[in-house]
């Protein structure tokens, strides 16, 4: 688990289940990486 999915998860509520697609998405973006906007020459 990278630090993207630990912080994010880290801000669900107690007590609030998060439906599995959405931890396969968060999961997802931690493993690909973020896409930076507004980087010339990117």
């Amino acid at each position: 688990m990278g630090d993207f999915l630990k912080t994010t998860l880290a801000r669900v509520p107690d007590g609030f289940d998060l439906p599995e697609p959405l931890t396969l998405l968060f999961a997802w973006v931690d493993e690909q990486g973020f896409v930076v906007k507004d980087i010339p020459g990117a």
